[in-house]
């Protein structure tokens, strides 16, 4: 039997990660985790910071978890993790601080300061991305505003993925959908001057970068002795999660389809081939970001299961331990269309108990507050799949495309609830999975770079082979569009 190729994924979430071995027959690509870990965050005098010195030991062992269990034949290794945040390094190479965490309260209200410094729509026509509390952007602007010792010292800045990458091998790059998505770097893949200008970063600070599956470097010194073996190649994937998870989605290319990348988050979007980039796009937040081969994701950022999540854990306090498949049973046999919110309202950011501030929520829009907890996740559950039925109304729209099929992926494909109710409110096919999409984005991303897939196309064909996705078909429509239009009520839109 002829023995398969081996690529090791590094997926690192904001509350945990993996390594994920990935074995590729020519045929089939079979991936299975091989070690996990936590990553916490840590607040300090300056403020709260990702430990990246920690995460890079997690990766360290995760590379001897690896050998341990499968030797030192290793065809490739590549690191994704979330977007928008970034480490400062002077000259010599060398890590000026644990970096920021894009919630750390130093960075509440920087955006509306910025937005007193220059237009966001130039921002956005510039670079494709509106500048939010979180982005990148606005991070660094103020970081500038504050006088930062440590921005004035940086020689370069590296996108939290790269910094490990670079940890690994030596080499300062970092890779191009991730800073396609810090609102620094322009449509014309040079910075975005008038907008460095504005908010006072020095535009030298933006590193060279490297496309979706091109190779970074190879493991150095120690880290290749750890190993136990020569130089083994590290490529870029497309190192943001979410432009990752795209790479993994088994559309038939045949299809016109919009994909929903569901987990703690949503991204909802489609695949384009040049950004989206208007005043209509400008004012419905959709933001264009680059994936793999020249091609874009225009999409939506949305609250996903964070609202569940944290019910789960608000119910947990309260008494005890709360299984999720229990919540999702209770839902399922609850009565629908009871009452409807807004998943993306502020009150849902981070409150001491979730349910408390759907209570809120709900009193304020006028509607009634359920009793039991059956109802109040189904509330949620539907809220979510009219979200979503909106979006894709407004991506239509934008995009002019006939979007036929919807892709759902990551955790959300593993919920029957959802993704039926999914199908149902936006009145189209639902494909769900892979769950593991943003590590199977990671590994076809490599499997481009190692030339064993010719492209990202073949890769998607491959995924469609090795995985078994289930497919859901939309009912209830006059239901759904009736519960439609109360949503539009209860959020005044349109």
């Amino acid at each position: 039997m002829k023995t398969p190729k081996r690529f090791l994924a590094f997926d690192i979430g904001a509350s945990s990660g993996r390594a994920v071995l990935g074995e590729f027959d020519d045929d089939r690509l079979c991936c299975r985790d091989i070690y996990r870990f936590a990553n916490e965050p840590v607040h300090l005098p300056g403020g709260f910071h990702w430990d990246v010195l920690r995460l890079y030991h997690e990766i360290r062992q995760g590379l001897r978890a690896y050998r341990s269990g499968f030797g030192t034949e290793l065809h490739g290794i590549a690191i994704d993790t979330w977007g928008v945040d970034f480490g400062l390094f002077d000259g010599d190479g060398r890590l000026l601080s644990n970096p920021h965490h894009y919630r750390d309260s130093c960075f509440d209200g920087m955006a509306e300061d910025l937005y007193r410094q220059i237009d966001p729509y130039e921002v956005f026509s510039q670079t494709g991305v509106v500048p939010q509390q979180v982005c990148t952007l606005t991070q660094m602007y103020a970081l500038a505003q504050r006088r930062s010792s440590q921005l004035e010292a940086a020689d370069f800045f590296l996108m939290i993925p790269s910094i490990f990458s670079y940890f690994l091998t030596g080499e300062r790059c970092d890779e191009h959908s991730n800073l396609s998505n810090t609102a620094l770097l322009g449509f014309d893949d040079q910075p975005a001057q008038s907008v460095l200008d504005a908010a006072g970063i020095p535009g030298n600070i933006l590193p060279r970068f490297v496309m979706p599956g091109e190779t970074v470097g190879t493991l150095r010194g120690r880290v290749a002795n750890e190993l136990g073996r020569g130089p083994v190649p590290v490529f870029a994937p497309a190192t943001h999660d979410s432009a990752s998870a795209v790479l993994s989605i088994p559309a038939d290319p045949s299809t016109n389809w919009a994909f929903l990348s569901c987990g703690t988050w949503s991204v909802l979007g489609t695949e384009t081939r040049d950004p989206i980039a208007g005043r209509r796009a400008f004012e419905c937040n959709l933001t264009s970001a680059a994936t793999a081969e020249g091609r874009y994701m225009s999409r939506f950022n949305i609250t996903g299961l964070w609202i569940l999540q944290e019910l789960r854990r608000c119910w947990e306090r309260q008494s005890s331990r709360t299984d999720w498949n229990d919540m999702m049973r209770a839902a399922e046999s609850s009565q629908a269309f009871q009452a409807i919110i807004d998943v993306d309202a502020p009150v849902f950011a981070h409150p001491a108990d979730m349910s408390e501030a759907i209570g809120l929520y709900l009193r304020a829009t006028g509607q009634k507050t359920p009793a039991d907890r059956g109802a109040i996740v189904r509330i949620v559950m539907e809220s979510l799949a009219l979200k979503y039925r909106h979006l894709l109304r407004l991506l239509r729209e934008m995009s002019e495309a006939d979007i036929d099929v919807l892709h759902i992926v990551g955790g959300g494909a593993k919920d029957s609830l959802l993704c039926g109710l999914t199908a149902e409110a936006v009145g189209l096919p639902v494909v769900a999975g892979p769950a593991e999409a943003t590590c199977t984005g990671n590994l076809i991303a490599q499997l481009v770079g190692a030339g064993v897939v010719s492209s990202v196309g073949e890769g998607r064909m491959l995924v469609r082979r090795s995985h078994d996705p289930k497919r859901y078909e939309p009912r209830n429509s006059s239901a759904w569009d009736e519960a439609y239009a109360m949503y539009l009520r209860v959020l005044g839109t349109k």
